[in-house]
């Protein structure tokens, strides 16, 4: 009886698998936030994909830990086939080894924008694939800059932000802004600064033997932190010590005329003012180039990937990446776009082309900076670093010795905050290696013992 209440057991499981079998189950794991504009588009992607592929099944992960854990903790314990990824990981993961080589995506990848291509792959071949891109240009208010257009320069960016603050009430405090700056001790304040510095020639952060080192030039960079200064002056209280959602918020708001921010900035809530919304090139030193702050997002597949998980994860990037994925990624949702589709000939086509403001988020990526790794922003030592500039920030006249406590600061915590050392990833960690082997102990001693008593 025993016998036949043990194989009873056994059906299921056997069942289970069999049907396990018939469908291949992906899991992705983004950086996006669940719930955000960006997840619900990836969740649309993911729909239509797994509607022309029944032998798929992708499970979406959305991020609320910082990076650093998901690269070091994820990776490593291999339960993830694809995950998201910015510019600059890619790198050092294919430099340790971590990155499977996708050789059949090469075609689809080489139709994007030509600066992911370049960050996409390396001299071994293909190792990521491009799937949208977040630059941030300077968003304005038509209405409030009324005659004036859109600035060029940062001196003419302080001056018109200056006249645009005002008191409108009369009551001795400014209630009309030329500027939201995004001031808070975070990754977005960083951002501006090293975008800022990027358009004086001086990348913010170099990669050299797997680690990226902070690079802050005192002459340059207290030349950003007096612009940044003037522009906190000309910024709504709430927006310096927020984040850029808050920036954001306070444009559309109609507190401020100008803001910098992503495609999501071109939209407004329903039930806030109405205003018509510009889209210009961020403002560069009369000296400097016109760079372009954008996140290029690619989507890797771990090397510790094989087989049928494999096949379907290069299938599913292939949708994403291709024609149909893409003019889903230009379409966005119904009530905004929040990224940019990355490939050449979607860019050329609708809805960027007859949508100027589009346009300018489209011709931004020709402009692109480098991107430092999103995992940078996370560690101690970036948090030190962005912490000391917003310590500059408070201070009236940023000097060049305290610009150079950045360096400082760069040469000694921050680099041994920062080092990347990757030696775990591209393998399962030990106890999901453990796991693996007891489980299939367990089912062999399962087998062999209904075998046994027939």
């Amino acid at each position: 009886m025993r016998r036949y209440c043990f194989g009873l057991i056994l059906i299921p499981l056997v069942i289970g698998c069999g049907d396990a079998r018939d469908v291949t189950e992906v899991t992705v794991q983004t950086i996006a936030v669940p719930d955000s504009a960006t997840y619900r588009l990836l969740e649309k992607v993911v729909e239509e994909f797994e509607a022309e592929n029944g032998d798929i099944r992708v499970r979406l992960v959305g991020s609320r830990r910082p990076l650093e854990y998901v690269f070091r903790g994820v990776v490593a314990r291999a339960d993830v086939d694809i995950i998201e990824v910015k510019a600059g990981e890619i790198a050092v993961l294919a430099e340790r080894g971590a990155l499977a080589l996708l050789p059949q995506l090469r075609e689809t990848v080489e139709a994007s924008h030509r600066r992911v291509v370049v960050q996409a792959t390396g001299p071994e071949g293909v190792h990521a694939v491009p799937w949208s891109a977040r630059p941030k240009l300077l968003v304005y208010n038509r209405q409030m800059l009324d005659e004036h257009d859109p600035p060029r320069d940062w001196e003419t960016m302080l001056a018109l932000a200056e006249r645009l603050t005002r008191d409108a009430a009369g009551d001795g405090r400014p209630d009309q802004f030329g500027f939201a700056l995004a001031g808070q001790d975070s990754a977005d304040f960083g951002r501006h600064y090293t975008t800022f510095l990027a358009q004086l020639g001086v990348p913010a952060m170099e990669l050299s033997a797997g680690q990226w080192w902070f690079n802050v030039a005192p002459r340059e960079g207290t030349q950003v932190m007096e612009f940044i200064v003037g522009l906190r002056d000309a910024s709504p209280p709430e927006s310096i010590v927020s984040d850029d959602r808050d920036a954001v918020k306070q444009f559309r708001d109609g507190r401020a005329a100008m803001v910098i921010a992503g495609p999501e900035g071109l939209y407004l809530p329903p039930d806030g003012p109405d205003f018509e919304v510009g889209a210009a090139g961020l403002p560069a030193p009369a000296v400097g180039v016109p760079v372009c702050d954008a996140e290029f997002r690619h989507l890797v597949v771990p090397g510790y990937v094989r087989g049928r998980r494999k096949d379907a994860a290069v299938r599913f990037l292939e949708f994403i990446s291709g024609p149909q994925g893409q003019r889903l990624v230009a379409r966005g949702l119904e009530e905004k776009r929040p990224v940019v589709a990355v490939r050449e000939d979607v860019l050329a086509d609708e809805p960027y082309r007859s949508d100027p403001e589009l346009r300018a988020f489209a011709r931004a990526l020709d402009r692109a900076a480098p991107v430092l790794p999103a995992y940078i922003w996370e560690g101690k030592g970036a948090r030190d670093w962005i912490g000391t500039l917003h310590g500059v920030l408070r201070r009236d006249a940023p000097s060049t010795s305290e610009v150079r406590d950045l360096v400082y600061l760069s040469q000694q915590r921050g680099n041994e905050a920062l080092a990347c050392r990757y030696t775990e990833i591209g393998h399962p960690s030990a106890t999901t290696a453990l796991g693996m082997l007891v489980l299939g102990v367990l089912v062999f001693v399962a087998v062999a013992y209904v075998v046994a008593r027939r």
